[in-house]
């Protein structure tokens, strides 16, 4: 309840005041205890859309100005804060309406008003101010939106959102991760990936992931082996971005997960059909006339995503072109590079090229070039090399295609070859 004294300020505090009043750009009205308007600043005049009558200078709502309380309801004037405050002689604050005026659209106005008592107690009027808040009520509108959006795609969503604080423990768990993975909400809250769905020997892979986020990377993508609650083992796509602050500081990071065990299965399928067509079987090597069957082999199973080395000695751009085969997945039997692509040439060097690629989970390996290296090493050592190979590929499980002239062998050199390889 605000108090002031009825004699004079003096003229500086009057012209004070009214300079204050004419620049601020919140509303002030006085009203007298009787309701009339007794003053207004532009601003209230601008905000409420007040008249003044040019004969007796009285100050006046417009009835075109129209009033509404936060939930749409129509308001009477004897509603208003003002006439709240003169009736009970109480402070009423943040009082949030709508004003509409002739032509104008809604605005939003939040209300304080105050009734003005003198040292006696006598009800001299109310003053009120209004603050336009109608940007603000438009962002608070944009923000509930924004919210109600974020929360479908939080419960109804097809794909798990987790979010992991920087500590690496569960913040986010949404209902999809709960159905995905087995585990609730509240048993997933607080934990590591490693005490839910992470298994003991992928661990490695996620710690690497893990430091490429927090380093800055902006999204991990994988396709990761992990367990459910009940034990099943599932094969999930994750898609993992850094959750930065205005100063690239990582606050936790959103993963993306959705369960692909199915579509998984299906291309394992596929894939081992297409073995199967291709006349090969994993684990086996073989020896074969054609250079361009064991491309066509080649390029069929690449396509179903088992990983490929194609070792050869022929023009890497135009095995890159007419098998559309990966570059990087292609070498060159030579003593140098050829056209910017690697080159291995010795035999040892090729030896452990292919178990570095068995070792990282390789699949087909196209060795190209047998006369070239025996002309080299001598057919001992090279056989020495396939006799060796022979397990590895075997228990990879992999398959290792070389295509040869066998017309460049002498009997005896055909028959250990044979003995090692099948023909195909």
């Amino acid at each position: 309840m605000s108090r002031f004294s009825t004699s004079n300020k003096g003229e500086r505090s009057e012209i004070f005041y009214k300079g204050l009043l004419e620049t601020t750009v919140e509303g002030v009205v006085f009203v007298a205890p009787n309701g009339q308007i007794i003053e207004a600043n532009p601003a209230a005049e601008c905000i409420l859309g007040l008249k003044r009558s040019e004969r007796k200078n009285q100050i006046y709502f417009s009835s075109e100005c129209q009033f509404t309380h936060s939930d749409g309801t129509p308001t009477q004037l004897d509603e208003l804060a003002w006439s709240r405050a003169l009736k009970q002689k109480e402070t009423i604050q943040n009082l949030e309406m709508r004003v509409q005026r002739a032509g104008s659209t809604i605005s939003w106005v939040n209300v304080n008003a105050s009734p003005i008592v003198d040292e006696d107690g006598t009800l001299r009027g109310a003053v009120e101010t209004y603050t336009d808040i109608t940007n603000l009520k438009a962002i608070e509108e944009d923000l509930r939106m924004t919210r109600k959006f974020l929360e479908l795609v939080y419960s109804r969503t097809p794909m798990a959102y987790i979010i992991w604080d920087s500590q690496f423990h569960v913040h986010i768990w949404n209902p999809q991760a709960a159905k995905i993975f087995g585990f609730t909400e509240q048993e997933a809250n607080g934990k590591h990936p490693y005490d839910l769905i992470i298994p003991k020997r992928t661990q490695p892979n996620l710690d690497e992931v893990w430091s490429r986020l927090v380093q800055g990377d902006e999204t991990v993508r994988s396709v990761d082996e992990n367990v459910t609650k009940d034990g099943r083992t599932l094969f999930c796509s994750w898609m993992n971005t850094p959750l930065k602050d205005e100063d690239g500081t990582v606050l936790g990071v959103l993963s993306v997960v959705q369960d692909v065990t199915e579509a998984k299965r299906l291309e394992e399928r596929l894939r081992e059909l297409t073995i199967t067509l291709s006349g090969v079987s994993r684990g086996e090597c073989y020896l074969t006339h054609s250079l361009q069957r064991c491309l066509k082999i080649f390029f069929d199973l690449s396509n179903r995503g088992v990983s490929g080395l194609c070792i050869v000695r022929e023009d890497p751009e135009a095995i890159v072109k007419n098998y559309n085969i990966k570059p990087k997945d292609v070498v060159v039997l030579s003593g140098k590079p050829v056209k910017g692509f690697k080159a291995v040439s010795e035999l040892q060097d090729i030896a452990i090229m292919i178990m570095k690629f068995l070792s990282a989970g390789g699949g087909i390996v196209l060795l190209h070039g047998l006369e070239y290296l025996i002309s080299r090493s001598g057919f001992n050592s090279v056989y020495k090399m396939l006799q060796e190979k022979h397990f590895e590929f075997l228990d990879a499980g992999a398959i290792l295609l070389v295509p040869v002239n066998l017309e460049t062998l002498d009997t005896r050199e055909k028959g250990l070859l044979l003995s090692e390889m099948k023909l195909l």
